[in-house]
């Protein structure tokens, strides 16, 4: 609808994952979606990927929902 939009799908390169720009990834998006007067995100991240789940909630978003992701390890 128009107050809620849904989220992307977003990761870094390896070589990136420690430079600090993990966190633009989420900023990015509220700044982008506030500006066009939408008042809700939705995504989905990996419940089993810790520093994702620290990043947003660090950018202020709310866990509503927490799904376990299994990996199968070969």
């Amino acid at each position: 609808n128009s107050d809620t939009t849904d989220y992307l799908l977003a990761g870094l390169y390896p070589e990136y994952q420690s430079s600090g720009f993990g966190v633009m990834i989420p900023l990015a998006s509220v700044s982008f979606i506030t500006a066009r007067g939408i008042k809700h995100i939705e995504t989905s991240i990996s419940s089993n990927n810790i520093n994702v789940v620290r990043c947003y909630m660090e950018c202020g978003f709310d866990i509503q929902k927490m799904t376990y992701v299994f990996a199968k390890v070969k």
